[in-house]
């Protein structure tokens, strides 16, 4: 049986996929015939996230490159050339309108070969009810899918029954069945992920102005956060009774597949996901740590505030650590722990600032802009905060309340989204909410002017709000700006 899996992804956003790609390794090691079409270098969009973050000051300038050709052909000659039997989908709400133009361009091709089509990703989980009438698909996989998906190909390739396939809502001759819910994977039972269908030119991936070799490596899945402005609370919820939605990967597993990844793809750089990467015991990250002093090669991870120690801090210090993202969101204390439930003071985020900088590890931070509710002094309490603790670089993300967590529904019921909304790219030049306390234009004046706020004196704010307009003005001042601010961070254009 061949499958072709699309991983339908945004533009530029290069950090190997782990979902994706451990449904790959264990499609292979099922004995399936495999292939893969991935959109990441192809232009079907205006601007990829990276350009906007490299425009609006949130990235120092690196040259980017996209693939030649069209990525409707290129797909449709895939399809004729590999003659799949199934098509399997991977998208995420910001890649949905996409992913079903791409199915759109080969619909002839689907119907008159009789080829059958399989949706995934988190959106397929979240959002179900927005597949399911799409007659172009025939599955929708409401789960994780290692266990899931092979199942569904071991049945299809046997011409066996998949009606009631767990995990899965199957097109049937009586409408759209739903088979409920899968039981959590265990990840340290996976096979160790092969990237190899993504190839080389995958590896190469922007880190900190630089272009790196480097590869993803899965450390944990899911939180153990509940954060109302992400889907992590509303998986742990769906999944109750199912297993654990957290789960930690043995440090067995982890050794093993570093040396299996060094060995293969001789990395400069290690992109390692988990979700709050400090969020175990110091017992945890000093063994973990001891496994890594083998290898010793520079990586990034995410943690929280209130997870960083001076024992943790020092690991990360002396094991390599380039850079740690930490989670601000917003600098209002009492919003940032009642609305968002992130229970963290502004003094827990200033002394694990402090730790990161007496011990020399270089750390970012994300400040959401957009949310319900907030008011530009608000926005400000973030921007004095990030003025205050001066990190190595700043991510201003749009508020979008993708479908799956809890201020999703909130806008929903007050009607600053309509309940069928597709949100877009976190990074994209645009701002969904409706009558909200703060407006389209402001929002998006501060989303490419926070840089500026947060690194220039105080005595330039007047000019700073000027280039928050999106005028003749406006843009001749952000211009001028953006050069002084080269200049403060030592960037040199590309």
């Amino acid at each position: 049986m061949k499958i072709l899996l699309v991983y339908c992804n945004s533009m530029l956003d290069n950090a190997l996929p782990i979902g994706l790609t451990a449904v790959i390794s264990c499609l292979k090691q099922a004995g399936f015939q495999v292939a893969l079409f991935d959109t990441t270098f192809y232009r079907w969009d205006s601007k990829s996230a990276m350009e906007i973050r490299m425009e609006n000051l949130q990235f120092p300038p690196c040259e980017l490159r996209y693939k030649e050709g069209d990525v409707y052909a290129d797909f449709r000659s895939m399809v004729l050339e590999f003659g799949p039997d199934l098509i399997g989908i991977s998208m995420v709400e910001p890649t949905f309108h996409f992913g079903m133009k791409l199915l759109e361009s080969v619909r002839d091709l689907v119907k008159k070969n009789g080829i059958k089509v399989a949706a995934g990703g988190v959106h397929a989980i979240y959002f179900s009810e927005s597949l399911t009438d799409r007659d172009l698909i025939d599955y929708i996989c409401i789960s994780e899918g290692e266990e899931a998906f092979v199942e569904l190909c071991r049945r299809l390739e046997a011409g066996a029954d998949v009606s009631d396939v767990e995990g899965f809502i199957v097109r049937t001759g009586g409408g759209m069945k739903n088979n409920g819910l899968r039981g959590t994977v265990d990840i340290n039972e996976l096979p160790i992920l092969d990237f190899s269908l993504f190839g080389d030119e995958y590896l190469n991936k922007p880190m900190m102005g630089r272009v790196l070799r480097t590869i993803s490596l899965e450390l944990s899945r899911g939180c153990p956060y509940s954060c109302t402005y992400c889907g992590n609370a509303w998986l742990k919820e769906m999944f109750r009774g199912r297993g654990r939605w957290y789960r930690l990967k043995s440090l067995d597993k982890i050794h093993r597949e570093f040396r299996e990844y060094i060995s293969k793809y001789n990395p400069e750089f290690i992109y390692k996901h988990s979700e709050s990467f400090l969020a175990v015991g110091a017992e945890r990250v000093r063994e973990y740590m001891q496994m890594y002093s083998e290898f010793r090669i520079p990586y990034w991870v995410e943690t929280r505030p209130e997870d960083i120690t001076e024992e943790k801090a020092r690991l990360l210090a002396d094991s390599g650590c380039r850079r740690i993202s930490l989670g601000l969101e917003s600098g209002n204390e009492e919003f940032r722990i009642k609305k968002l439930k992130r229970n963290h003071s502004n003094d827990t985020i200033r002394r694990s600032c402090a730790i990161l900088r007496d011990h020399g590890v270089s750390f970012s931070m994300n400040l959401i802009i957009g949310f319900p509710d907030e008011t530009r002094e608000m926005i400000f309490d973030g921007v004095n905060l990030l003025r205050e603790v001066r990190p190595d670089a700043t991510s201003i993300f749009l508020f979008t309340p993708y479908k799956g967590n809890h201020m999703r529904r909130m806008c929903e019921e007050r009607g600053l989204v309509p309940p069928d909304f597709i949100g877009g790219d976190y990074f994209q030049m645009d701002y969904s909410l409706r009558n909200n306390t703060i407006g389209r234009d402001e929002v998006l004046g501060l989303f490419r002017t926070i840089p500026l706020y947060v690194r220039m004196p105080e005595s330039e704010y007047g000019r700073i709000k000027r280039a928050e307009t999106y005028d003749e003005e406006g843009d001749r001042m952000f211009g001028a700006l953006r050069a002084e601010f080269y200049e403060i961070m030592g960037w040199k254009q590309v």
